[in-house]
């Protein structure tokens, strides 16, 4: 650095108008709504994060990957530490115009802002993932469908990104002092390249990830009410989408100014809003198996049942001989008929089994899977009885 120069005297950026005097002291800050916004957003993805861990741990006494996952992009080590960074930038310059900015805390905040970044990249992985694992799970089938196909593709595609974006963030610069001391020499690869592609990949994921629920949802064989309340539980990732809009459109903006402490507010709230989507996306579904919880109406723990009883309503029946298609099926003290689609799947060796998503969180799909392999198959059929009462004469 120039020996001649103050660092702390000296402002970041000459002011618009000359006759306009730096303000090191007590200048003029728009810092202050950030620090709210900021403060809500980590309070309640928080509150989601928590009420996730108490159903998987207390409630449902179950943990998946995607749990340790979402515990890695929430925790102070990622999600809070990133905040924590930017909330310490803001006392002497962020949401300052640069030119009431001194060189010395310029420097600080490029240091602190490369640590947001890095932070940043690690929380927002993390989270994603645990939402793909989840997706992976609640959406399983008896076949590697394009379901399964697409969640696969997006957790490589995901890491390779930003293990990628998390090298260029440590190595911009060699020296890598120069990230935060622009007048030391050395060389730097253009970061503001590296903000806005990343920019709009995140945004390509995020739309891919929020349609892909969709997708599937529609492919249940389920009543459309049903699928309504299940894609109520996946719709917050719209909220990610268009904040992740918005984040490319401030990116784009701050990259084509000058004024980068001032114009870092937008891009800020619009990262952290980001990632409180993110985890509350991952969270929100296990929320109906905590609504359930909380009014006493579900047991912890649950597993795959057959569905005959909860898609048709009716008892079911067991029988050791070949029961005769669509024809009456007798039994003491009654009469019924056996369901033809029952049989003819068991015809091919298959049966048809109802599935709870997400470890029996209130939804679920029917699925047909191979009937185990035996030498004497019990067929199970459903029955639809109308008995009459047994009269002893």
């Amino acid at each position: 650095m120039n020996a001649t120069i103050d660092p702390n005297n000296y402002p970041a950026l000459e002011p618009p108008d000359p006759n306009i005097p730096p303000n090191f002291i007590d200048p003029p800050t728009i810092a202050g709504p950030l620090i709210v916004g900021l403060s809500v957003m980590i309070g309640v993805a928080t509150l989601g994060f928590a009420a996730r861990m108490f159903t998987r741990v207390y409630v449902m006494r179950h943990m998946q990957v995607e749990d340790y996952c979402l515990i890695l992009g929430w925790d102070q080590a990622f999600f809070v530490v990133y905040q924590g960074c930017n909330l310490a930038q803001m006392p002497f310059s962020t949401g300052r115009h640069q030119w009431n900015v001194s060189l010395t805390q310029m420097s600080d905040f490029l240091k602190l802002l490369n640590y947001a970044e890095f932070f940043y990249g690690f929380s927002l992985c993390f989270t994603k993932l645990a939402i793909l694992f989840q997706l992976k799970r609640i959406f399983r089938g008896t076949k590697r469908d394009s379901v399964y196909w697409t969640c696969i593709s997006l957790m490589i595609a995901q890491t390779t990104y930003f293990t990628i974006a998390v090298i260029i963030v440590i190595a911009q610069c060699n020296p890598r002092e120069k990230i935060w001391n622009p007048l030391l020499p050395g060389t730097c690869v253009d970061n503001n390249t590296n903000v806005v592609v990343g920019a709009g990949i995140n945004l390509a994921f995020d739309f891919i990830m929020f349609l892909l629920p969709i997708h599937a949802i529609l492919r249940l064989k389920i009543a459309i009410k049903r699928k309504l309340g299940i894609a109520t539980v996946f719709a917050t990732g719209l909220l990610a989408c268009i904040s992740s809009i918005l984040r490319l459109y401030y990116s784009l903006r701050l990259i084509n100014t000058e004024d980068v402490t001032f114009e870092v507010v937008n891009l800020s709230w619009t990262t952290c809003l980001e990632g409180a989507a993110a985890i509350l996306v991952a969270s929100f579904p296990v929320f109906p198996r905590l609504y359930r919880f909380l009014r006493g109406e579900r047991p912890a723990g649950s597993s795959a049942r057959p569905v005959y009883g909860h898609m048709y309503g009716s008892k079911t029946a067991r029988s050791g001989r070949k029961a005769s298609i669509g024809k009456p099926f007798s039994k003491k003290g009654g009469t019924g008929t056996v369901d033809s689609e029952i049989v003819a799947l068991e015809e091919q060796g298959l049966r048809r089994e109802w599935v709870p998503l997400e470890d029996g969180a209130g939804m679920g799909q029917s699925i047909e899977r191979p009937l185990p392999a035996a030498s004497n198959i019990t067929k199970t059929v459903r029955m639809e009885t109308q008995f009459e009462p047994y009269n002893r004469t």
